[in-house]
């Protein structure tokens, strides 16, 4: 062909024709004006372009402009691997990377890989989010191997917090969910707004009108060993802050329930924000049960009003009068009035449960103190008797002149 033209032999005009069921068919093209040709094994059915050569193990290569960046084309895996980066819908700002699978077994795939021979540490594929011209990274998601022995993975996703991506959520490869940022961030809103899990708090306080908020622990296996539990701890050895449950009415009223560690870390209930504050019952290590009492069961003296009582007449809102521990506590086994009187003392407790059934309770502090002022009050008694006795046999005895 002569210098200067640049047609394949039977053409004649400017044009690259491949016909129909060809079976030699070639590309020419031309270096300095000088026409080279080649056979590139392409057939054309009328419909599809079919080339068959094999490049490095693959069906087809796409060299682009610079240096190490091409395109392979794999028949026999289906794959497209790209050596380089691949831009879709640069300088227009429209350009989306669609995968579509359409009606094939095989599940819909975006299949990225790192060809590395062995698989270290912290090293895999990553999917990066930029999100301006100058290349800056928002977050990005990525898989990497936990270890060096190509066995486990784990998924870490990162979001960017000032000026700099950092990692804020890791799924492991047995499957714990690790929240990096947890100590700056947390849970928050789930299911409700104001359903929160942070670093420091629980909480739960979204409206469900005319339903529970619910702490819900169970363990349904039916094995003798298994256990259903609560564990409220603080700290190590030596820590001296109380581990306790509180209470709060919408009022402000506060309830406390929890471990006194300054008092011998004895169990304590009572009012307030912290154990030993204003303790109703507690409980010591050795087993001790005391009631916080302020009434007068353990005094002689009592105001029929309020129960107040005193070792001394004293004057108060009702009649007061020496009061019979003895009699009373008869009196409280064999009929109502006993048990009203006793609760006056504070040694009783009657109440009525949610349901309308009445409650008795006791006050094991009062109660002791019960007891021990009527085992003072029989000690005086058999003391006065003796007394008694005594003046009595002296009297017999001067008479009888003994």
């Amino acid at each position: 062909m002569a210098s200067g033209t640049f047609l394949p032999p039977g053409l004649s005009r400017s044009i690259v024709k491949i016909e129909s069921g060809g079976t030699n068919n070639y590309v020419m093209t031309a270096v300095d004006g000088e026409t080279i040709q080649g056979e590139a094994s392409l057939q054309f059915d009328g419909s599809a372009l079919t080339v068959g050569a094999n490049t490095d193990g693959y069906d087809v290569k796409f060299f682009g402009n610079a240096s190490g960046k091409y395109m392979l084309w794999d028949e026999s895996e289906d794959d497209l691997i790209v050596i380089g980066d691949v831009g879709i819908g640069a300088g227009t700002g429209s350009g989306a990377l669609t995968v579509t699978n359409t009606g094939s077994s095989i599940p819909t795939a975006l299949l990225l890989r790192n060809l590395t021979a062995v698989g270290t540490a912290n090293t895999g594929v990553n999917i990066v989010w930029h999100g301006n011209a100058t290349g800056e990274s928002m977050a990005s998601q990525g898989v990497a191997w936990e270890g060096t022995d190509n066995a486990d993975t784990y998924m870490a996703f990162e979001t960017r917090t000032s000026g700099s991506p950092s990692e804020k959520l890791r799924i492991k490869s047995n499957g714990e969910v690790d929240l990096q940022g947890i100590s700056t961030g947390g849970l928050i809103n789930v299911g409700a707004p104001g359903n929160d899990w942070s670093a420091a708090t629980f909480s739960m306080s979204s409206a469900l009108s005319g339903g529970n908020q619910t702490i819900s622990i169970a363990n349904t296996s039916e094995d003798a060993d298994s256990l259903a539990q609560v564990v409220i701890r603080v700290g190590g050895a030596g820590t001296s802050g109380d581990s306790q449950i509180r209470f709060r009415q919408y009022n402000g009223t506060d309830w406390v329930a929890g471990i006194d560690v300054s008092e011998s870390s004895r169990w304590t209930l009572g009012t307030g924000t912290a154990p030993g504050a204003a303790d109703a019952f507690r409980v010591t290590t050795s087993n001790i049960i005391t009631f916080d009492n302020n009434q007068g069961a353990n005094h002689d003296y009592v105001c029929d009003g309020c129960g107040r009582g005193e070792i001394e007449m004293f004057e108060c809102c009702g009649a007061v009068a020496w009061h019979d521990d003895v009699l009373a506590l008869r009196k409280m086994a064999i009929n109502r009035d006993g048990l009203e009187h006793m609760a006056k003392l504070g040694v009783m407790n009657i109440s009525t449960n949610n349901d309308g059934s009445e409650w008795l309770g006791i006050n094991m502090q009062a109660a002791q103190y019960f007891t021990w002022s009527g085992m003072y009050q029989l000690y005086q008694r058999m003391d006065a008797q003796n007394e008694a006795m005594d003046t009595r046999l002296t009297r017999i005895e001067q008479a009888l002149g003994v």
